[in-house]
């Protein structure tokens, strides 16, 4: 009861944010979305808005132990990324015997950090990436509770230490092959024009997306395949696809819950991908791992604990299953890019979804006409004019596909797990 009277009293807060000062005495600030008015449909765990709080407690700039971090007051440290594609700076909590000056001078360029531990990540519209796609994957994630995506937060940042930063990430980068240090020179030459997709009106700082780094997820290759277009090719495409309900191939039984969530993760990666023009969904598909048992008639959730046979024994006591389920991670590449899911079709042949999926997917096709709503994404999303209007019609182009199907019989909303007894 407690936490329900928490949770209630957040979600009627207003706006909410920090304001961090610069070295160059720049006021830079962070902004929890508001989950007040039309968008309560919004599911936010209790979780989620804590993280959301902790994200904006993050100064980029301070030397001092300022960030609580396990109950312990520590420094931060924010260094350019290193692997992988897209430029991003990543924040680091330091281990109480590190200096902050040495790890940010010898540290940073290196891939493995025993010294600190990365807590999130600081993304802006830049290579293949787009603000309003981070953020509203987050948000819209909630909404339609799909992909348990990490929790964003705009973002920003005195635009001189910024270019900073990007200079010493070209700097790093410096040799390396593939596309990250030609994304970070770049990223280095918009900031310094003043680019509009990164820089505010005062040109005076940039904006981006705070995400939180999620810790301890597994590969799930097979929910997106090989390839950019993989996903056509996966076992779960083809279970999805075959007609009849789907205990033609499932009895109602536990022992089959995995599959069925497996089935619902992948149908509802392809809703949301749709509806925000997802363009590089390949290698962004990771997972967690839950246990899930019924008691007294209702399904249970439990995460599962890394090395803790007390919990192993317990849910075998239980007769628990172990279930992978779906996280999507790195949304960048949404909305203002070409909509590869729409493109490849990938919807018009699937026959089965979730009912509780699309019951949210009908209510968010009703709020995307809804002024309030609309704000909602303007204001705290940062979308355009452009992005609404393309995420409306995405949404209703999904919602009608999907609803006429169920209409002519042919489409089941039957991956439900809680009937999987």
């Amino acid at each position: 009861m407690k936490n329900l009277i928490l949770l209630s009293a957040l979600l009627s807060a207003p706006l909410m944010g920090s304001e961090f000062i610069s070295p160059s005495g720049l006021e830079e600030a962070c902004h929890v979305a508001s989950i007040s008015g039309t968008n309560q449909g919004i599911e936010y765990s209790l979780k989620d808005l804590k993280k959301q709080k902790k994200l904006c407690k993050m100064d980029f700039h301070s030397s001092e132990n300022q960030y609580k971090y396990k109950g312990v007051k520590s420094k931060l440290a924010v260094c350019p990324k290193v692997k992988n594609t897209s430029p991003a700076l990543e924040v680091f909590v330091l281990k109480a015997e590190t200096d902050r000056d040495q790890f940010l001078a010898s540290e940073c360029g290196n891939k493995i950090k025993a010294t600190a531990k990365k807590l999130a990540k600081f993304k802006v519209s830049t290579s293949c990436g787009y603000v309003p796609s981070m953020l509203g994957y987050y948000h819209i994630g909630r909404l339609l509770n799909i992909g348990n995506v990490p929790v964003a937060v705009y973002r920003t940042l005195d635009l001189r230490e910024h270019i900073k930063k990007a200079e010493f990430g070209v700097e790093l980068t410096k040799g390396f092959s593939g596309w990250l240090p030609k994304n970070w020179v770049t990223l280095t030459q918009q900031l310094k024009s003043g680019s509009s997709k990164l820089v505010n009106e005062s040109k005076d700082q940039s904006f981006g997306a705070l995400l939180d780094n999620p810790k301890g997820e597994l590969s799930y290759s097979a929910m997106f395949g090989s390839g950019t277009s993989g996903y056509l090719k996966t076992k779960f495409y083809k279970q999805a696809k075959k007609r009849g309900e789907i205990t033609k191939q499932f009895s109602k039984s536990l022992s089959n819950i995995g599959s069925i969530f497996a089935l619902k993760d992948f149908t509802d990666m392809l809703i949301i991908d749709a509806i925000l023009s997802q363009f590089d969904r390949y290698g962004n598909a990771n997972a967690y791992q839950y246990y899930y048992f019924f008691e007294n008639g209702e399904l249970v959730e439990e995460k599962f604990k890394k090395e803790d046979p007390a919990q192993v024994a317990l849910m075998k006591s239980k007769g628990a299953r172990l279930v992978k389920r779906l996280l999507l991670k790195d949304n960048d590449c949404g909305i203002a890019f070409r909509n590869r899911t729409l493109e490849d079709g990938a919807l018009k042949k699937i026959r089965h979804y979730s009912k509780e999926t699309f019951d949210k997917l009908a209510s968010l096709n009703e709020k995307m006409s809804d002024p309030s709503f609309v704000s909602f994404l303007k204001n705290n999303l940062k979308f355009k004019d452009s992005d609404v209007a393309k995420v409306r019609a995405n949404t209703a182009s999904v919602y009608n596909l999907i609803h006429k199907g169920v209409e002519s019989g042919k489409v089941f909303l039957d991956l439900n797990p809680a009937e999987f007894k």
